[in-house]
């Protein structure tokens, strides 16, 4: 796919049959899907769902300069994690995060600025931690842009973590 492509997800029969990520390795072998450029992934037809236990990994593959953008809309990620790092632009809009250790991680170590923008009907439910933010020290970047925009987004039953209530907030 081109930089900047979009994804089209059917989510006709995905509610019993949820969109996997089994057996999917890496040339690295590690878990999970990998992707390395900016890219839109948006429902078509019915709200598609995935489940992918090992997570979504975004991740800047090249030493390019060029800014990395996401954009999501629609989708149900059951049990699964978004790890960006290294995007500067992160949006999500009526996407639902149930069940899942943590619904959204970002790293910043390159990056100088960073727009998290979550719209719509959003839900985030029975997450251990629904955001985490980690700003990386870096000597050569001395300021950073950070901005995080939530709206119209419910928040629900967060915050445990095996069997126990954990100190994680909604957003760290």
């Amino acid at each position: 796919m081109d930089w900047g492509g979009i994804i089209f997800l059917n989510g006709i029969g995905t509610e019993e049959h949820p969109y996997d990520c089994r057996p999917h390795l890496t040339r690295d072998y590690h878990p999970g899907i990998y992707v390395n450029k900016s890219l839109l992934l948006k429902s078509y037809y019915s709200v598609p769902y995935v489940s992918c236990i090992k997570g979504f990994h975004f991740q800047r593959a090249t030493k390019e300069e060029q800014p990395l953008q996401i954009e999501m809309s629609g989708i149900i990620f059951q049990q699964t994690s978004l790890k960006f790092e290294d995007y500067s632009d992160v949006k999500m809009f009526n996407c639902s995060f149930p069940d899942s250790s943590t619904a959204l991680a970002i790293s910043i170590r390159k990056s100088t600025n960073l727009t998290l923008d979550i719209q719509g009907m959003s839900l985030f439910r029975n997450n251990s931690a629904c955001i985490k933010i980690t700003l990386f020290d870096n000597i050569k970047i001395k300021d950073r842009y950070v901005a995080v925009r939530v709206n119209d987004t419910h928040f629900l039953e967060n915050g445990y973590y095996r069997g126990g209530r954990s100190k994680v907030g909604v957003i760290k």
